[in-house]
């Protein structure tokens, strides 16, 4: 029995990034040595182990044989009898096919994944890549993720898979699941050239590869300077200008099984981009409505995010437009329907929630004539 650490956490800890999983494959053991060693089964379809206090993963070296069209028709060989070089020419790219020998510190670098890793290239490990269609999707998020280029025989790869239709095999969730952890870097937009360039952006989103040659680079630039790992707002800054309506937000979202949040999110940046863009010289009463919009706190970095995506004003003239709207989001989280003069006699009907809304408006505009806004 031989314990090895494998996958992202080798490629980022030779990369010098912090890694938060930590894959292990295990070489010549079974299930019942594994857990007469104290470790618990948690995996469904493969065995994987974990310890207990730790969140690491440990698995059985396994082999994969293609069965079906979809990305998870594969027969799983696992047995004592698998070698590491086995499980590890079953991985996607070379960079993420190295496996650490923390006893001996020593690498075990069978494809060449070091190199690729020095000249920052996302190379397949063998043809085998092209049994799983969601590899090209991965492809494109590791591009953003990761800042490589693609080795030109990978992308012919890609090319041909999504020529053939391979993509059309993959669920929503696991597309959409890709493409989020790309929203998280800052290099998205690298992602959407990638799969423009592969041929995958017809099968993730069909509005953006219709539309992708009348792009400018206006566009993509916008992406760019959306904050880093805000994913929220960098996904309502990609549909933006690229829909004709709130509804094909909304059946994209549908598409793609996004969540709700996302959704909301989208629609109201699209609905609220000519109001978000002049935020500066708004009126009390429209920068009420966008906060009452945004209410809770992670809704509200959002918002401020997404304005200052939209702003053309320079770091210290936003700062003061920033300080404003989180004065009035501080003063209206204190205000309670029941300071409302004539609260207990009011209807609690459908007018409610207006009179409630202008007397929040009423509060904000005594604060600012005493100074307070």
């Amino acid at each position: 029995m031989k314990i090895y650490l494998v996958g992202g956490a080798v490629r980022d800890r030779i990369m010098g990034l912090k890694s938060h999983d930590r894959d292990y494959v295990v070489v010549g053991s079974s299930i019942e040595e594994m857990q007469n060693k104290g470790y618990i089964l948690v995996g469904k379809s493969f065995p994987v182990f974990i310890k207990h206090g730790s969140s690491d993963e440990y698995a059985l070296a396994r082999k994969e044989k293609k069965i079906g069209n979809k990305h998870t028709d594969f027969e799983l060989i696992f047995d004592s009898s698998i070698t590491l070089e086995e499980d590890l020419a079953r991985r996607d790219f070379t960079c993420n096919a190295i496996a650490y020998d923390e006893e001996s510190n020593r690498y075990i670098d069978c494809a060449n994944g070091l190199q690729d890793i020095r000249n920052k290239i996302l190379r397949h490990i063998n043809l085998h890549f092209a049994e799983d269609p969601l590899r090209v999707i991965r492809l494109c998020r590791f591009v953003a993720q990761l800042d490589f280029d693609v080795a030109p025989e990978t992308m012919e790869l890609c090319r041909k898979m999504c020529a053939a239709d391979q993509l059309k095999y993959l669920s929503p969730e696991r597309i959409w699941n890709e493409m989020q952890r790309a929203l998280q870097n800052t290099r998205f937009h690298r992602f959407i050239e990638t799969a423009h360039e592969c041929g995958a952006l017809k099968f993730i989103l069909p509005q953006v590869e219709e539309q992708y040659n009348e792009i400018s680079n206006d566009f993509l630039n916008c992406i760019k300077n959306v904050e880093t790992e805000n994913s929220v707002v960098k996904f309502a800054f990609l549909l933006k200008d690229l829909v004709h309506s709130a509804d094909d937000i909304k059946q994209i979202c549908k598409t793609l099984k996004i969540q709700n949040h996302y959704r909301r999110f989208a629609v109201f940046v699209y609905t609220n981009a000519h109001l978000l863009e002049n935020i500066a010289n708004l009126d009390l009463k429209n920068l009420l409505q966008l906060i009452e919009s945004n209410k809770n706190p992670e809704q509200f970095e959002n918002f401020l995010a997404a304005c200052r995506g939209f702003s053309s004003l320079d770091a210290a003239e936003f700062a003061k437009v920033e300080y404003k709207l989180r004065r009035m989001y501080s003063i209206l989280s204190d205000i309670r329907a029941e300071d409302m003069p004539g609260f207990e006699s009011l209807p609690k009907d459908a007018s409610f929630k207006d009179k409630y809304l202008e007397f929040k408006l009423i509060t904000l505009q005594n604060k600012l004539h005493s100074g307070i806004l």
